[in-house]
């Protein structure tokens, strides 16, 4: 192992350990917020069903009191969506911005303690892009917390549901999936070490641009104001090219992950 990857990895360690003790004192959100997010896709999922039967019931089979009665429960589920939808998003987005308060604010307090060799040791861009950028990410991982549980809910539920009906179909889509996760995890080094470059940039262009703001009296009267915008610019200007280099991966990543299922559908029979 090289002297550099085990501080890495002791450095996602603590990371890890951060983030789950964090929220792990948000769990009563996270959980309103996933019991919310099951109960929208329930919702979405029985939606089909009953226009279905409505159709069928009412239309088809020409009944005005089933299309009444069928009706009224599409309506009320509509419903169901509507108020688990707003229940959803209010305690994500409220246990999201808790969690980044909570975060900024044991940042400050690690802040505190350090001495004053300490905080030289460590440039005052790299703490601005950690109390902005980085807990910009983490209030974006657990917003989507509770859509994503209710996702991976419905694909389960849907799983089960298609292995009853038709077991061939459901061991292709298995198969995708497999291969879907495949790419990920052999595409997640690759995206960690992009984030990882933008985020030393980010340090870097906000250490640039404080530097010039706070000594501008100094780089006026020596007339060091080219340099310093010439500074500024290029570390503004790295940013820019380590978020393309970023952005590219992630939507070269998308874009597979896209193609896959429907390049799948060649080996559904019948297709």
């Amino acid at each position: 192992m090289s002297r550099r990857a085990a501080p890495d990895r002791d450095r996602r360690r603590r990371a890890r350990r951060l983030l789950v003790g964090v929220l792990r004192a948000e769990r009563a959100g996270l959980v309103r917020g996933v019991a919310a997010g099951l109960g929208w896709q329930a919702a979405a999922a029985l939606a089909p069903l009953v226009l279905a039967r409505a159709i069928d019931d009412g239309l088809t089979g020409r009944d005005p009191g089933a299309l009444a009665l069928w009706v009224g429960v599409l309506l009320a589920l509509g419903g169901v969506q509507a108020g688990t939808s707003a229940l959803r998003h209010r305690h994500a987005i409220s246990t999201s911005a808790r969690t980044a308060h909570a975060l900024r604010a044991r940042l400050l307090a690690r802040v505190h303690v350090l001495d004053a060799a300490s905080l030289d040791r460590i440039p005052t861009g790299e703490l601005l892009a950690r109390a902005t950028s980085d807990v910009t990410r983490v209030e974006v991982l657990v917003d989507a917390v509770a859509h994503t549980v209710g996702y991976l809910g419905t694909v389960l539920v849907a799983g089960i549901a298609l292995a009853v009906l038709d077991p061939v179909l459901a061991l292709i889509v298995f198969a995708v999936l497999l291969v879907m996760a495949g790419v990920v995890a052999l595409a997640v080094p690759g995206a960690r070490a992009r984030a990882g470059a933008l985020q030393a940039a980010i340090g870097r262009a906000s250490q640039a641009a404080e530097e010039t703001v706070t000594g501008f009296a100094v780089l006026k009267g020596l007339g060091g104001e080219p340099a310093a915008a010439g500074r500024v610019a290029a570390a503004s200007a790295e940013v820019r090219r380590r978020g393309i280099r970023a952005s590219r991966y992630d939507a070269s990543l998308a874009a597979v992950l896209a193609v896959l299922p429907v390049a799948a559908l060649a080996l559904v029979p019948g297709c």
